[in-house]
């Protein structure tokens, strides 16, 4: 996988760790994971979720990591998804006022509790005794809160951001007045403190390398990456069907609206009636009512179903079943590469991308796994579905011998691409 490194110690900082399966807990577990077996030391501070437990997969991979939990008096974050989809809607008065509070608080809602954890986050470190320390944000409290700590120890820091902060041309901008100025403020001091910063986007990290120049020569991109290990197959063969199922490997949110795959089947029943009819696009989660009056709008309401949640090892199984794998987020989001592109490579289907990033078409591009379409350009995106769905009727017809070149991708080599970056840090401080 890469060299053997001496003994060193890291300490990862990430809120949200399994058995928290959030989208920001597989990052830091996959590079704890693999950091682990490669000779690190490895120790990681996370949230404690209440009731849940390590898997016996998850136990297995991080055998070698010793986990730190910080308990919470409470966690929304665990007991929102027993909502109903009712409460949960864009339209609900508790949401409403939920958004409202949250827009007007500080970096986020997790900032008291983790200054009120610097004790015990300190002794931790104190009995850790950490060469460098990586934190992934957000939540960026988490961040801020263990990069105070690791400057006053004099301990490097490596400042991870999952997505921009501040300079979010979407979330940001829908804090309050004062909110804006606070996330300033400790985002330049996160960005002039720490040692180095990585990014999961290239084109995130251009952007705050434009925007503080502070930072030029101080950071890299370390994609997301997929990890077969931990995948559940199954041979069981897929029964032949007449449908032609388009899979988002996720829920249509307000950061990820199904705007763009709405109005892109509005085209191709526009294009073929008869071929339309036979296309689904299933997703893990109801339509926001925004989605939802669109949808109904441009008459493709029924083609959405609502799929239930799989287990993460399961996943690859779960995409073995699409015709075609969406990859989507809100049309403004144009610096980021969302995090499920990366079970999509794995999964070897063709991938038809809606993100506004174009290094998102370079990677598809570069893998031969699939296609991204331009927003003003919908109409190719539809032709597309329909040239997909063709070539399901008439294999023959498909490109057989076609190369998947996704190895670079793996969760073994992020892995050794940040254990270069901490090796670097720790050598230079």
């Amino acid at each position: 996988m890469f060299p053997d490194s001496e003994k060193n110690n890291v300490l990862i900082f990430a809120p949200y760790f399994p058995p928290r399966l959030r989208v920001g807990a597989i990052r830091p577990y996959r590079f704890a994971k693999y950091l682990s077996r490669k000779g690190w030391n490895v120790s990681v501070i996370s949230i404690k979720h209440p009731g849940k437990e390590l898997n016996e997969t998850q136990k297995k991979d991080l055998e070698n990591v010793s986990i730190y939990e910080l308990a919470p008096p409470f966690d929304n974050t665990t007991t929102a998804s027993k909502q109903t989809s009712s409460l949960r809607s864009d339209n609900s008065i508790l949401t409403k006022i939920g958004d409202w509070v949250d827009s007007q608080i500080p970096t986020d809602t997790w900032l008291p509790f983790f200054w009120s954890k610097k004790k015990e986050i300190n002794d931790i470190i104190d009995r850790v005794k950490p060469d460098i320390i990586w934190s992934t944000s957000d939540p960026w409290s988490g961040g801020y809160v263990i990069g105070k700590i690791a400057v006053k120890k004099g301990i490097p820091w490596v400042s991870d951001f999952r997505d921009p902060w501040t300079l979010c041309s979407v979330r940001f901008t829908e804090k309050g007045f004062f909110a804006q100025k606070v996330d300033k403020k400790l985002e330049k001091w996160i960005i002039n403190n720490s040692d180095f910063m990585t990014f999961t986007s290239l084109t995130t990290e251009q952007k705050y390398v434009r925007y503080y120049n502070i930072l030029k020569g101080r950071t890299t991109t370390i994609y997301n990456s997929f990890d077969s290990e931990i995948q559940e197959t199954d041979s069981t063969e897929i029964r032949q069907k007449d449908t032609f199922d388009i899979y988002f490997l996720g829920s249509f949110r307000e950061l990820s609206t199904a705007e763009l795959i709405i109005n892109t089947l509005s085209k191709v029943k526009e294009i073929d009636k008869e071929k339309f009819d036979k296309i689904f696009v299933h997703s893990y989660g109801d339509l926001t009512e925004q989605d939802l009056s669109l949808s109904i709008e441009r008459g493709v309401r029924d083609r959405f179903i609502t799929r239930d949640k799989v287990a993460f090892s399961k996943v690859q199984h779960e995409l073995h079943n699409a015709d075609l794998l969406l990859l989507s987020t809100h049309p403004e989001r144009n610096d980021i590469v969302p995090a499920k592109l990366w079970d999509y490579l794995l999964a070897k289907k063709n991938i038809l991308s809606l993100v506004q990033n174009p290094e998102v078409s370079s990677i598809l591009e570069s893998s031969n796994t699939g296609k991204q379409f331009d927003k003003k350009e919908l109409n190719k995106a539809a032709e597309y579905i329909l040239e997909m769905l063709e070539q399901k009727r008439n294999p023959n017809t498909s490109k057989s011998n076609r190369a998947i070149k996704i190895s670079n991708f793996d969760a073994p080599n992020r892995a050794l691409q940040l254990s270069k970056v901490l090796k670097e840090v720790i050598k230079d401080g």
